[in-house]
């Protein structure tokens, strides 16, 4: 499985974050100390080609992949995604409870989770456990933009910001293009 990666001048990100559901506990409440204790958060990612220049680099790269790559193997297939070393599509935050009582936060506890599904009571246990959970829906937007582009408005950006379009804690990225 041969792999490349896109090479770009810089990235700018464009991350949209949305509540996609309140929790069903805690949605008739409006004050602030009635928050849901978590949330599961949803991320996708998607990438962004700032312009026409970038556009035809991001297609001459590929092409020039495929052409490599295809001729070393006449039943080939190609496919494009983005991969982020570290990247989870599903995580759970956990937020600080101050005004729960004692039985509902021991009730949030992952040896209770097993203690249930021991007892067969796995499926309602998830469901009353979804109903303490916000939903929120995040999209990790990045525009990249060739370094043509970067020579245009140089001085703008920091080297930081140029070695990975996905950076902190998640890790290093690049868009892939993989033949099998």
């Amino acid at each position: 499985q041969a792999k490349g990666t896109y090479k770009f001048g810089s990235w700018e990100d464009h991350t949209l974050a949305s509540l996609w559901k309140r929790s069903q506990s805690f949605s008739s409440s409006t004050s602030s100390h009635h928050e849901a204790p978590f949330s599961k958060l949803t991320l996708s990612k998607l990438l962004v080609l700032k312009d026409k220049n970038t556009r035809e680099d991001y297609f001459a790269q590929q092409a020039a992949f495929v052409m490599l790559e295809g001729r070393k193997d006449v039943h080939a297939e190609f496919a494009t995604s983005i991969e982020v070393e570290g990247f989870r599509p599903k995580l759970l935050a956990v937020r600080p409870v101050r005004h729960a009582t004692n039985i509902s936060a021991a009730l949030f506890r992952q040896h209770v989770y097993v203690l249930f599904t021991l007892l067969g009571l796995s499926l309602p246990y998830r469901m009353w456990f979804a109903k303490h959970c916000d939903e929120i829906r995040v999209t990790v937007v990045k525009e990249t933009s060739t370094a043509e582009n970067e020579n245009e408005k140089e001085g703008e950006m920091t080297t930081e910001g140029k070695s990975s379009w996905f950076r902190g804690k998640w890790g290093r990225g690049s868009s892939s293009s993989k033949a099998e």
